[in-house]
Formats: structure tokens, sequence, C-alpha cells
């Protein structure tokens, strides 16, 4: 089957658990310390059964965000690598967060016409990439986007609008390219294309095969998959049904659960009171460990899905930064690792009381 063919291509276990990383060199520079593999928290990621690391990748971020330019991130990249850990890469094509919301070009391509544009995708992708292959860590996975679902690189690549297909035909265009930006520096790496529906089969099944009609036909699909915004895992296992008409193997390349919803520090979190808690696990300790083993149980559960990625996992205030994500991290305010991390070497952890830490 095509799909075999796929997950021979890289690497990889047939299941990886991973996270996404890109956020520690701003922690380590704000002060953060790990409580861990002698400090060490890529080590002690791998130690508890992770295997890959989803690393972020902005065209020109600034001194503001150094560690997310390509430099930044392939110096991230050769930690993890040395850390025993497999590199996704996510390319944002963007100067900053790209998301359902937001998909700014960099300012470098602003105003380009459609075909310098997508010139500008394919190169600027295979430079990134071929640098990671001559850096010595060549990426299992590239995520061309970032949670696409209206599109990537607005106007040229929105969905939808007045002519949507007009749209359909130059978002394919910039997603071909891009592909072809990944394949041209490393052919075995897979191409994965990233929407933020995990819990909505109906419009992820109706966005693959809007993709697959124009063209666009990567190696993985990615989902992002947050109960508290898309819902209980049912709906999550309805939308792992509905896409294995594509014989692609199924990545949950986003998700996470708090650990408790009081702030640590005095950045807004999204996160918080009142929050939507669809299967119930509640905001604790056990709570997160428990909700993770149940995704864990879930994906290796369905014939399509080949991993998860919890979403930074090592996020942490200090005084001189603040984090909106502290308590969805999976460590405490001590620096302490909480016992989620058990999940990720596929050991289902036992029910117990909850504890705040």
């Amino acid at each position: 089957m095509l799909l075999a063919l796929v997950l021979a291509a890289a690497a990889l276990p047939r299941f990886v658990t991973g996270a996404d990383v890109s956020s520690l060199p701003a922690c380590e520079r704000a002060g953060v310390t790990y409580a861990a593999a002698g400090g060490d928290p890529l080590a002690g990621m791998h130690a508890h059964g992770a295997r890959m690391a989803r690393i972020r990748v902005w065209h020109t971020p600034g001194d503001a965000a150094p560690e997310s330019g390509p430099p930044g991130a392939i110096a991230l990249a050769r930690r993890a690598r040395a850390a025993g850990l497999d590199v996704m890469l996510c390319l944002h094509y963007s100067d900053t967060w790209a998301d359902p919301a937001h998909q700014s070009p960099p300012r470098a391509w602003a105003g380009l016409a459609a075909r310098a544009l997508e010139d500008s995708v394919r190169l600027w992708t295979r430079a990134v990439v071929g640098d990671c292959v001559r850096a010595g860590v060549t990426p299992s996975i590239v995520q061309v986007g970032n949670e696409i679902t209206p599109g990537l690189l607005w106007p040229t690549g929105r969905l939808g609008g007045p002519d949507p297909r007009a749209a359909r035909l130059a978002c394919a265009r910039l997603l071909r390219a891009a592909m072809r930006g990944v394949r041209q520096a490393s052919p075995r790496t897979r191409v994965a294309l990233h929407i933020d529906r995990g819990g909505d089969p109906a419009t992820a099944e109706r966005w693959f095969a809007e993709r697959w009609a124009d063209g666009v036909r990567p190696d993985v699909l990615a989902l992002s998959y947050y109960p508290w915004w898309h819902g209980p895992l049912d709906s999550l296992s309805a939308t792992l049904e509905r896409l294995r008409r594509f014989d692609r193997p199924v990545l949950i390349a986003e998700t996470a659960h708090p650990w408790t919803l009081a702030p640590g520090d005095a950045t807004h979190n999204p996160v918080g009171e009142p929050w939507r808690d669809p299967d119930h696990f509640g905001a604790t300790p056990q709570g997160q460990r428990a909700f993770l083993a149940a995704l864990d149980a879930r994906l290796r559960a369905a014939p399509a899905a080949m991993g998860w990625v919890y979403w930074e996992p090592l996020e942490r205030s200090s005084p001189s930064r603040g984090s909106a994500w502290e308590n969805c991290a999976l460590i405490d305010t001590t620096g302490a690792w909480l016992p989620a991390w058990e999940v990720f070497g596929g050991r289902t952890p036992q029910a117990g009381p909850a504890t705040a830490r």
C-alpha cells in the first residue's frame, strides 16, 4: 500500500511521540532552568520516551525571537539530534506567528507577484532544508505552513473570497512550490500539511479532498487537537476515521492539556477559567496525565495515526519573561517534571488522586 511506502520513506518509528520545543532557547535566555537529565531538557525528553522535536522556523523574526529564524532553528535542531531526537521543521512562511487568523507573508516578499512568490517559497524552503542537511540534522518531517486551514501567504494564497476556485489554485501552486523545495533539498524527508481541525471530521475531510483534487498530495496529514477548542476525543476519532480515505499517516502535530488553571505570572493565559473540558479530565497534574494517556491510546488504536506532538511542554515563566502557556506545560512552577511525561514512552500511567504541585 502507498501508506506503507510513505512510512518507510524516513527513519521514524511506526508510532512517534514528540514535543514542540521552539521556545526553549527563549526560556533559557530568560534564566529558566530544568530539573531533569543534568539540566538538559532535550535529553530529559528522550529519557522519558519522546523521539521527535518539532521546531518552528520564521523567515526574518528580528532580534525579539532570534531562535525562530533559520540559524537559530538549525542550532536547536542540532541540540535535539545530539539528544537522540528526530527533527520536524514547521515552516511558517512569515516573520511571526502563522495560524488560522494570521498568515502574513515575510516583509522580504511583500508585494511580489504570484509567480515570483512561488519561486521565493520554493527557494527559501530548499535553502532552509538544505542548510539542515549540511548541518547533519536532516529533518524527518517538514511541515509547509502552520495551521493553513484558510490558506497561507495572504492575500495570494488565501482560500475563499469572491473567486474560490482561483483562490484554491493559487494556494495549490504555493503549496506545490513549498513541497518541491523540500524534496529538492532532501528527497527522503516527508512533507506534511497541517490544519487546525482535529475535532471537525467533515471540514478536515473536505479540506484535504480539495488539496487532492488540486494536485497537492503530502506524505503526512497533520492536525491540531486541543480539546477545549476542538471537542471531545470521540470527535478526534471520527476525524481520523474520515481521513483514512487518503491513505496517508495522520500526525497530531499540536496538542496540550492544563495541569492547573491558576496563573503562574501576570501574563494572560489563553487556557483559564472558564474553560471547556469536554471529557472531564480536570485541570490537575493527574488530569493532564489521564488526558494524554487517553489520547495516546486512541491514536495507537487508529490505523492511520502515526503519533502526536505536545505543544511547548517546556514553557515556564521567569522574573524577566512571562509565559502564557506555563499552566499547559509539562513542568511545574519549580521546574519539576509532571506525571504526563510517563505517557511519552507508551506507558499508560495508573490512575490516582489528583495532586497539585
